[in-house]
């Protein structure tokens, strides 16, 4: 019994049925899907095609392709600058959704007011 799994992220390329079967013949155990890319059709399409592949295994006794659904998290962007600057090791930074002056560091405006978790 192998303990380590091969995971593979479908993309545009790999989403047809000789792809997959052919991924999964050579031991793929988990096929990723990322859902920051691709529409909620294509994403169901993708599944309900692995669904079909995997019933195909079953009678077979192959093992099963499992499905991972990379969900979406927060997207944190920094904002625009007016001129380039340099960071050097050791200086302090501040990422902030309000930034603010502050001589003693270098402040980079971020995208994100949440709290982190």
């Amino acid at each position: 019994m192998r303990f380590t799994k091969i995971l593979c992220t479908l993309g545009p390329a790999t989403r047809t049925r000789a792809i997959i079967d052919a991924l999964a013949e050579n031991g793929m155990n988990v096929a990723r899907i990322n859902l920051s890319h691709g529409t909620r059709d294509e994403h169901r399409a993708v599944i309900r095609l692995i669904r079909d592949i995997n019933g195909k295994r079953k009678t077979c006794g192959k093992p099963e392709i499992g499905i991972l659904m990379d969900t979406r998290g927060p997207e944190i962007r920094t904002g625009d600058t007016d001129k380039p600057f340099v960071i050097v090791k050791g200086q302090d930074v501040i990422f902030s959704s309000h930034p603010r002056g502050d001589a003693r560091s270098t402040v980079i405006e971020v995208n994100y007011g949440g709290e982190w978790a």
